[in-house]
This record gives structure tokens, sequence and C-alpha cells, in this order.
């Protein structure tokens, strides 16, 4: 959108009178723009200072959707002007997922949560008196006491070490109702989007290193990841959608995640159809595993704060 400018008359920095074209102060470069607005004018005026809402919005979704690898080519080549930098993209798009994430239901069944739809009745159960008793004083404390839950699950026989101790904490705070599972889901998506974020230069490693002999700067590689990452979270923003509407469409997005970073690698980095399909794999593979200690990490994040 275009952004209206309230202007004055003369720069309040230094003085310098403006001629009434002038956007900004040919003197010190100040931005020839009031800082006294209406709420509605500030609102609108913050939102186009932090994602920058302007056609540059549409040429980036038309090329990331449909011309897969376009925009990385171009940014790479420095045709840079008609898209939103990739950070504030980046952002713009995992924004908007977490939001519906948190706003939209899980589906027809409202009533579960929407990540761990865990039954945790599997969790330390001890029947003796004093299993009883010391579960019974850890429902009454309004901090539970570490100590307590321990000697439960000792009276429970639980087997504990270093790697899963918090979690059978966890499971004994889900089960007295000091934690619920949607604090345990807040927790869970707020680690995992810090570990997006550090996990984009590891995907642009993987691609350094498979296409090490096209001599490219790892900062070209690192542009394809956080454009394509901006480019899943969009796709998953999507299938929340779709499962809101009841819609399971799981295995169709995965495979259409797929087609996509293949369509991109092929494009941005020019090589035969079957070499760049079985690169493809490579990535995929040594990502996923990637993916899979992530998610871990952040579960056990999660616990360790319990």
């Amino acid at each position: 959108m275009a952004r209206k400018r309230v202007k004055s008359q003369s720069c309040p920095n230094c003085d310098f009178n403006f001629l009434e074209s002038d956007n900004y102060c040919p003197n010190c470069g100040q931005e020839n723009h009031t800082h006294k607005l209406p709420l509605k004018h500030f609102m609108v005026d913050f939102l186009e200072a932090l994602f920058h809402f302007d056609t540059k919005i549409l040429s980036t979704f038309s090329d990331l959707l449909v011309r897969p690898g376009e925009m990385t080519s171009n940014f790479n080549q420095n045709k840079r002007n008609r898209y939103v930098p990739p950070f504030r993209l980046y952002i713009f798009t995992s924004f908007i997922f977490f939001l519906l994430l948190a706003i939209l239901p899980n589906g027809k069944d409202n009533s579960k949560p929407r990540i761990f739809q865990l039954d945790y009745s599997f969790g330390p159960v001890s029947n003796d008196t004093a299993g009883q008793y010391l579960l019974n004083k850890i429902k009454e404390t309004t901090e539970p006491d570490i100590a307590l839950i321990d000697a439960y699950l000792k009276a429970s026989k639980t087997e504990m070490s270093w790697y899963n101790k918090n979690i059978y904490r966890g499971l004994v705070k889900l089960k007295t109702g000091h934690e619920t599972m949607e604090e345990i889901s807040h927790k869970f998506y707020k680690n995992v989007s810090s570990l997006m974020f550090f996990l984009m230069p590891v995907f642009a490693f993987y691609l350094y290193v498979i296409y090490r002999r096209k001599k490219l700067f790892y900062t070209e590689h690192l542009i394809f990841s956080i454009h394509f990452h901006s480019l899943i979270f969009l796709l998953l923003c999507f299938w929340q959608l779709f499962t809101w509407a009841g819609l399971n469409l799981e295995i169709y997005f995965s495979i259409l995640m797929f087609v996509y970073l293949l369509l991109y690698m092929h494009k941005v980095y020019g090589q035969k159809w079957l070499k760049t399909f079985f690169k493809t794999a490579i990535l995929v593979f040594s990502y996923t595993i990637t993916l899979v200690v992530a998610m871990f990490l952040a579960l056990y994040l999660v616990w360790d704060k319990l």
C-alpha cells in the first residue's frame, strides 16, 4: 500500500527548509514524516514499517508460490528491489503461521488440545498407601516440590535417568493439575520457533556441501534457505486452514513440500532433473534427521522448564 506522509515545512532535526517534493531531508537524511499521528494512522504506519506492505508483497508471494526458485535466483543476481527482504519475509510468514496455530481450533473436534493430544495416564502410578499419600500432598501444594515429586516417582518404581527425569516430573504435574496441555503446547512451539530460526543456517550449510563444486558463497545458499523456510510456513498456513475445515491433507502437503524443494533446487542451481532429484533426496534425509533431533530438543526444553 502507498504510504501517506504527513509532511513538515522544515526539518525538526536540522531546520532545513523542505521543498514540497522532499520525502527526506537532503541535509541530514531524516524522513519528512511527522510522529504526531492519529491512532489509526499510527498503526498503519507501524505495520508498514514492520512488514513493508506494498506491491512488493504481491511480487514476493507470486514468485514464492507460482514460480519456484525465481525469487532466489533474482535475489542472488542482485535483482532485489521488487521483493520483500528475506528476513522480513520469514518473520511475517512465521508470525502468520503461529497466529493461526493459536486462534484456530483443531478441526471438527475443538475439545482436544491442538498439539499434544497425549494420554498421559501411562505415566508413573503408585497404588500403595504411601504413593497415594504423596500424590495427594502434591495436589494440595500450589508449587509442587521437586523432592516430593521424586519421592512419588520412587514409590511408583519409576526408573529415572538424566534424559527422562524431567519428562516424568512433567507427567506428575499434568496428573496433579499443576500444568495443562495448552501451557505445554505454548512452550513447545515457542521453542520450535526459536530452533527453526537457528536451523536455517544448518539447511544452508547442507546446500553448501551438496553444491560445493558450484563455488557459490554461503550467503547465496542462506538466501535459498530463508526463502524456502518462508514458503514452508506459508504452506503450513494453508494446511492449518484446511485442518480447521476438517480436511486431513497432511500427506499431500508433505509431498507438495518435496516437489517445491525439487523445483527450487532445479531452478536455482540449474542441474539436470535426475541429479537434482537425488540431491533433493539427500537434503531431505539429512534435514529430516536434524529436525527430529531439534524437535526432541524442543520437547526436552519444555519438560525441563516445567
